[in-house]
């Protein structure tokens, strides 16, 4: 399972990772650790960080070692991925390693480990949030224990379920109730999956101004064709 620790209080910056470890403090020591797609600020002005090198594309650090920099020094990490194994650390090739700049998939897919045999993935996204996996669901409820700001981060991707539709005369079919506030635009690709599991692949022909932003799509479509029930999905790849 996957939280996400954003909009909280309860730290001074939400990549502090010195405060957001704290739940499983003990655990973090005895991973060895693979640090990707780095990009930090220091805050202490205290110097260079034992260990972890300005935009290194990828380190391998001991639990222990990772702890004691964290822990002795003041950082905003902006971005990057700490992902934990229990064992030694896997050979990536680069065009596999772990990163969390422009990876929509950690929004849109969040439960999947970026390596599979990580036991803890931790991504600092933007200096404005931080996504954490847990194989472990003990450590998931010690965290949420005492991040009870944090939330299961879902899959993006999904963006509403019809309840009602109607035909726009020589425009096509308009979906409700919409998008609400996703970030979506016209001539965006959509997966429609209707009750009976049955696939229809499509694009946006337009998006309403008024109320939840109904999505119209191409005047091929009748009624019927979408019944009451099938699921929009944001098709990406």
């Amino acid at each position: 399972m996957t939280v996400l620790l954003e909009n909280t209080k309860q730290i001074d910056f939400f990549t502090d990772l010195s405060k957001v470890i704290v739940p499983f403090v003990d655990h973090f020591r005895k991973l060895n650790w693979f640090v990707t797609d780095l990009e930090y600020i220091v805050l202490d002005k205290l110097g260079e960080l034992d260990g972890l090198k300005y935009n290194d594309n990828a380190i391998t650090i001991s639990g222990e070692q990772l702890l004691k920099t964290i822990q002795s020094r003041q950082i905003q990490f902006v971005w990057g991925v700490f992902t934990g194994f229990s064992g030694g650390v896997p050979q990536l090739p680069d065009s596999r390693l772990p990163y969390a700049d422009g990876n929509r998939e950690l929004w849109t897919n969040p439960d999947k480990f970026q390596v599979t045999t990580a036991e803890i993935e931790i991504v600092c996204w933007d200096s404005s949030a931080t996504i954490i996996k847990f194989k472990d669901l003990q450590l998931l409820k010690d965290f949420i224990k005492l991040f009870p700001d944090s939330k299961e981060l879902k899959n993006d991707a999904f963006l509403f379920t019809v309840k009602q539709s109607f035909l726009l005369s020589g425009k096509g079919l308009m979906l409700i109730p919409g998008l609400s506030d996703k970030n979506i635009s016209v001539g965006s690709k959509i997966i429609l999956i209707k009750p009976d599991r049955t696939v229809i692949k499509t694009v946006i022909k337009g998006i309403s101004s008024a109320g939840e932003r109904g999505i119209l799509i191409g005047d091929s479509f009748k009624k019927e064709d979408i019944p009451i029930g099938t699921e929009v999905w944001l098709n990406d790849k």
